[in-house]
């Protein structure tokens, strides 16, 4: 299998629970998508998790989708630790940054990358299908700058594959 045949099943899933309204879920595979794709060469994007994740988002995302002058990697990565373990969308700490929350919208009215000052917080909307094609397109770049990658490629083997047995199988 090639890397692109072992990261597509997440993006079609990202892309999937989008058309089926399933925004929790498409949310959380687009804020792991960094973490997939990181951990596959650690030499490149650090050791720690949150090393690797902010190097990657700095690499592929921030610049190229132009978060440049609103959120930095290290805001996604605050987002990605608050909700995936706590369901929470508030990323300010003691050490405060200026921004207090990201919020996600979906629906025909879309909000994408506006900042809101609501009472004493300073929240930065998203729209969810925007936030996740985004991502879609920053991964697929990672993929073809990692064909020729022997160390990604090899860690690759690692990925979590999902077995159909309804359709016959090895493992």
């Amino acid at each position: 299998m090639t890397l692109q045949d072992k990261i597509d099943p997440f993006l079609k899933d990202m892309q999937s629970c989008i058309e089926k309204g399933q925004y929790y879920a498409a949310l959380t595979v687009a804020l792991t998508l960094p973490d997939i794709c990181a951990s596959l060469d650690k030499n490149s994007f650090g050791n720690p998790a949150g090393e690797r994740y902010e190097n990657w988002m700095n690499q592929y995302f921030i610049h190229q989708n132009n978060y440049d002058q609103s959120l930095n990697a290290k805001d996604f990565y605050k987002l990605r630790c608050a909700y995936i373990h706590a369901g929470t969308d508030n990323i300010s700490k003691k050490n405060n940054s200026i921004l207090s929350r990201v919020r996600f919208t979906y629906g025909s009215n879309a909000i994408h990358r506006v900042g809101i000052q609501y009472s004493t917080e300073n929240i930065f909307v998203l729209y969810l299908p925007c936030f996740c094609q985004e991502m879609r397109n920053s991964v697929i770049d990672f993929i073809g700058d990692s064909n020729n990658n022997e160390t990604i490629l090899n860690n690759s083997d690692k990925i979590t594959l999902l077995i159909n047995t309804d359709k016959p199988f090895s493992l």
